[in-house]
Formats: structure tokens, sequence, C-alpha cells
């Protein structure tokens, strides 16, 4: 419930929209059993955190961070059944010893299914966990924490490419080959650009008040989009 979700943060925090969004993700989840793991792990939950806080409108992104917790949650799932363990949660989880079978995990429910998207994203969501996790042991002077997430993200860093990503990024690439292609009309392509103007208008607005990385980033990518698209349609 909302309520429970609420209860998980700190009693010294101040609340903020922030968190707001995240608990919208949270209580949108379905009730199944991967929802409820990903209530109840709390790194999962910095992860949603760490996704949202980062984009201009978080709004938008509340159904794509969605998805990515339920892809780490039914990585969980998957790793719990394989070691007869349903106690088990993320931060446990990355450690040496479960390196393998969590890249085991990967490649038989993600990327022997050509699901390649999902391959990619459940590795680039556990890339962010580490980081996430090394940050917190730093902080709270939690040596043993930070010297096994240490030894998980050397193997992970070293290994990730050539056991996952790469192959996923060529099938991905073989698949997209294969699609037809198909014509926008100029209504719609009009439509794009107008709403992609739009947006572009109100970062370049919020980068003016406030100056940040991310949302240099942010309106970097809108504008190529844009110059792109336009060229392309009076082209």
């Amino acid at each position: 419930s909302r309520k429970m979700i609420i209860c998980t943060t700190e009693s010294s925090h101040v609340r903020t929209k922030l968190d707001g969004h995240v608990e919208n993700v949270l209580v949108s989840l379905s009730t199944d059993r991967i929802g409820e793991i990903i209530k109840k792990d709390q790194l999962i939950i910095a992860f949603c955190r760490d996704r949202l806080k980062s984009k201009v409108f978080e709004e938008r992104h509340i159904n794509p961070t969605r998805q990515r917790l339920r892809e780490l949650g039914s990585l969980v799932a998957y790793l719990q059944d394989s070691l007869a363990d349903q106690s088990l949660k993320l931060t446990t989880l990355i450690d040496k010893q479960y390196f393998r079978l969590i890249v085991q995990a990967i490649r038989v429910t993600c990327l022997e299914q050509n699901l390649n998207p999902k391959t990619l994203q459940t590795c680039y969501s556990l890339d962010d966990c580490v980081e996430i996790l090394q940050v917190t042991a730093i902080e709270k002077d939690d040596q043993e924490l930070e010297d096994r997430v240490g030894k998980f993200k050397t193997l992970w860093t070293k290994s990730v490419k050539n056991e996952l990503t790469s192959k996923a990024k060529k099938q991905k690439a073989m698949v997209h080959a294969k699609k037809d292609v198909v014509i926008l009309d100029d209504g719609d392509v009009s439509k794009f650009l107008s709403g992609l103007n739009g947006d572009i208008k109100v970062v370049t607005q919020t980068f003016k008040e406030t100056l940040s990385k991310n949302l240099w980033v942010e309106l970097r990518n809108l504008c190529c989009i844009y110059i792109t698209s336009f060229n392309r349609y009076n082209s």
C-alpha cells in the first residue's frame, strides 16, 4: 500500500516531489510475486529513485522505470528459485559467489529467448545498482560491503560485454534489419516535431534557471533528434 511505501523512507527525510514519483511507480506495480519482491527490496527502490531523479520530466519516465524494476525483480525471483531461498535480496546477490549464476540467469531468461532489449536493460540496471551499493558502502564506512561489491564489479565489468551485451546488440541489430520500413505521413511528423520543439523550449528554460550536466545532456539529445528529424522531413 501507499502507506507502507511511505514508511520505508527515513523519518528525518524531508519529503520531496521525487518521493511522490517513486511512490507512484511502486504503487502502480502489480500485486504479483515480482511486485512484492520489488517493494521489499531496498536496493531496487534506491535504483528507482536514482533513475527518476536524473530525468527532467519524471512523470514521463514512470512506466519505463516500472518496467526496469520488474526486470530486476524477475532476476531476483529467478535467483531465489535457483538457490531455494525466497528471502534473498539484490544487495545480497551482488557478490562474487553469485556472479556466474546472475550471468547464467540473464542468458537463459533474456538472451537465449532473443529478448535483446531486456538483456541490455537488465545489464544496465545492474550496473547502476552496483554503483548505488558502492556509494552506500562508502558513505556508511562499510569496508566489508565496499570490498564485496568491488570484487563483483570487477568481475561484472570485465565479463558482461563478452558474456551478454555484445551478442544482445548484434541480435538486436539483426532483428531491426529485418523489419519493414514504415513511412509516417506529413501530419504525424509535423505533430512529432511540434511536440519535440515544445520539449526543447521547456528544457532550455529549466537549464537557464538550473545549470546541470544532466539537463545539458537531455537538451543536447533533444536538439540532435529535432535537427535530424527536421532534415529528413524536408529532404
